[in-house]
């Protein structure tokens, strides 16, 4: 779920900063980041600025790189929370929230490893959301199913197997990813639907 103009910038400045929490950017997740920039319909030379932005230098002497990627975080998700913007309720709804939380977790996994750094992130989000650990969890335990089926398909398409039962099993393995991200979707759905009968 992407929200439009500043808060498309907002989100993807979020998704940059998560991603340089251990200090370099794969390029997994930099490919990862870039097909989030596409489906949010941000152009090539916009991504780039965003990404130039984010890497603008700071003192070094006098903050360390998680204190500052933690306070870039927040800087952002502040400005999304209040009111002054164009989108000034960006994260203020909880299907948005979901949805940048399950986007980090998948930002996590692309390359394989879901850091330390990138777990105190979410944890952080997720707090200062009020969102419930159990749905936190739940997003992590599905990226990380996710990721293993992903694995498991590719390296099934490397056996030696007959190319009637490799097709059937990537198909099989296609429709259990399909299915959980089908889950996903109709989780934060179900928060859109809550939220709007909350009001």
């Amino acid at each position: 779920m992407y929200i439009t103009d500043y808060a498309k910038e907002a989100q993807a400045r979020l998704y940059y900063f998560f991603m340089m929490a251990d200090g370099d950017v794969s390029s997994a997740k930099r490919a990862r980041f870039d097909q989030i920039c596409e489906e949010m319909g941000i152009d090539d030379y916009s991504r780039d600025q965003i990404i130039w932005r984010c890497w603008k230098p700071y003192d070094k002497q006098k903050i360390s790189h998680w204190e500052h990627i933690r306070e870039k975080i927040l800087q952002t998700v502040r400005k999304g929370e209040g009111g002054f913007l164009s989108s000034g309720d960006l994260f203020k709804r909880n299907d948005v929230r979901i949805s940048v939380i399950w986007t980090l977790i998948n930002l996590g996994y692309a390359d394989g490893e879901y850091s330390e750094a990138e777990r105190r992130i979410v944890a952080m989000l997720t707090d200062r959301w009020g969102l419930a650990q159990s749905v936190t969890a739940d997003l992590t335990d599905t990226a990380e199913a996710l990721a293993a089926l992903s694995r498991q398909k590719e390296w099934v398409k490397t056996t030696s197997k007959p190319y009637d039962v490799i097709k059937d099993t990537v198909e099989e393995l296609d429709r259990n990813i399909q299915m959980m991200f089908d889950n996903i979707k109709a989780l934060i759905s179900e928060a859109e639907i809550a939220e709007t009968e909350g009001r």
